[in-house]
């Protein structure tokens, strides 16, 4: 009976697989189940019709191909019960668990629907360097999906920076069940793949005469197409240095020590976050009084005006000013050429929005985070500040204040959405943050010290 079904789903499967497929789609937009389900959805689509167009089921093993059939029915079921108990929360705790199995079975399941399409390149590879090359291309992949889901959440759902350290420790944990994934999937190849020679039945030795047809030589056709004509590009010294890289030591070490990399950024950036949410504050009803409002730097323009993100700020500051929440503005930005003046612009900004010129503080030498919070410590004296900034960059200078010992809290200040680009360098920066305090960087910019408490016409230029 078992048989009988399978020559059944061998014959018709094409039909039968964009027919599932299509009503796995169906099924994930019904119950709301993400959009990188329904990108998966596409992505499993396409690779299996690839590898039945491209003709690499005809070049496995009999036993291979069916393991590799069942897999590509099996797992878009698999992936959708375990996305229900998730996005629905069917049973207590069921998050943590089924997002494990939902790793775990993604893995082992894309390695057995794409290991056709390596078929041949890993038969020459002893074991250890097949599971090393596999490894490296299935963990690339859990890379681009963490950096996908990353975009999803911060650009699309635009879930709050307070709340992202839980997907940068949960991105840890992913990547690390990824791993068991591969091993179980390459047990089960390797379990099913019993080479060329394995003992077949008769219906089995009619199935390998199929390789004798037409098609499959069709195929040997346009591979040899290729490797006529791309063989001279492949010969030259370049790709022969690096024609067995996942073998030779120095790709382990570069592997290692980018998944190291990887793994660290993500940490540092959970830390960061983590441990400075609670003084992030989104409504500035709810803000305690500080001392002083430290308005971080931002580009502006040679006609005097301030880009999107220096005028939220700027009017951010402004708001929380007349409502009393500060007593006083420290204007900290670029003012390294005669040429590019953050500092005055933002200050006669605010001056024309009815700040007194007595309550505005100027730094010139804010060229950075570090250098702007570090001075306002160490030049202007401040005791406490609200921060005010974007939610992408306010973990990075509270973190910074809380290091060097200043009482801090941040307001949001977005106004408008922030680009990507802004989210995506704020994870590198925070690593540059992190070093700085560990190493007790100081300001390369000191100078005379000017009280937030005195007159603030002594920091003017």
């Amino acid at each position: 009976m078992l048989k009988k079904t399978l020559n059944i789903l061998a014959r018709y499967w094409v039909i039968l697989f964009l027919s599932w497929m299509t009503f796995m789609y169906w099924f994930a937009v019904q119950f709301e189940l993400g959009l990188n389900w329904k990108m998966l959805i596409v992505i499993w689509t396409v690779i299996a019709v690839f590898a039945r167009i491209g003709g690499f089921l005809k070049i496995i093993p009999v036993r291979l191909s069916k393991l590799w059939l069942v897999s590509v029915f099996i797992y878009p079921l698999v992936e959708t019960i375990i996305r229900i108990y998730i996005a629905k929360d069917i049973i207590a705790y069921s998050w943590r668990y089924f997002n494990t199995a939902e790793h775990f079975f993604w893995m082992m399941f894309l390695l057995i629907i794409s290991y056709p399409l390596f078929y041949k390149v890993l038969q020459k590879l002893n074991g250890f360097h097949r599971f090393i090359h596999i490894f490296g291309f299935l963990m690339v992949i859990g890379i681009f999906n963490e950096f996908f889901e990353f975009i999803i959440r911060d650009y699309i759902h635009k879930i709050p920076q307070s709340e992202m350290g839980v997907w940068y420790k949960d991105t840890i944990y992913d990547l690390s069940i990824n791993i068991p994934g591969v091993i179980a999937g390459m047990i089960l190849v390797h379990f099913f793949d019993k080479g060329q020679k394995q003992e077949v039945d008769v219906e089995d030795n009619k199935n390998l005469e199929e390789l004798k047809n037409d098609k499959q030589i069709k195929v040997k056709k346009l591979l040899s197409f290729f490797e006529k004509h791309l063989k001279s590009f492949f010969d030259n010294k370049f790709f022969k240095l690096i024609k067995k890289p996942f073998g030779s030591k120095w790709f382990k070490r570069i592997f290692i020590l980018g998944v190291a990399s990887f793994i660290f950024l993500i940490g540092i950036n959970f830390y960061i976050i983590k441990s400075t949410q609670d003084q992030i504050y989104f409504n500035q009803d709810n803000l305690p009084e500080y001392q002083t409002a430290l308005l971080l730097g931002a580009k502006v323009y040679d006609d005097g005006t301030l880009s999107f993100i220096m005028q939220d700020r700027a009017d951010t500051a402004i708001e929380i000013y007349n409502l009393g929440k500060v007593e006083k503005i420290l204007v900290s930005g670029d003012h390294g050429t005669t040429g590019y003046d953050e500092v005055n612009t933002v200050k006669n900004y605010l001056v024309k929005k009815g700040i007194p010129e007595k309550d505005i503080f100027t730094d010139h030498a804010g060229f950075d985070t570090y250098d702007s919070v570090y001075r306002a410590k160490n030049i202007f004296e401040v005791r406490s500040m609200i921060i005010v900034t974007q939610e992408f960059h306010l973990p990075r200078a509270i973190y910074i204040a809380n290091s060097l010992g200043v009482e801090s809290v941040g307001i949001v200040a977005d106004k408008r959405r922030s680009f990507l680009i802004n989210y995506l360098r704020e994870n590198v920066a925070r690593i540059k943050a992190f070093l700085n305090v560990v190493f007790g960087a100081e300001s390369e910019f000191l100078g005379e010290r000017i009280p937030i408490t005195g007159e603030s016409k002594e920091s003017w230029d």
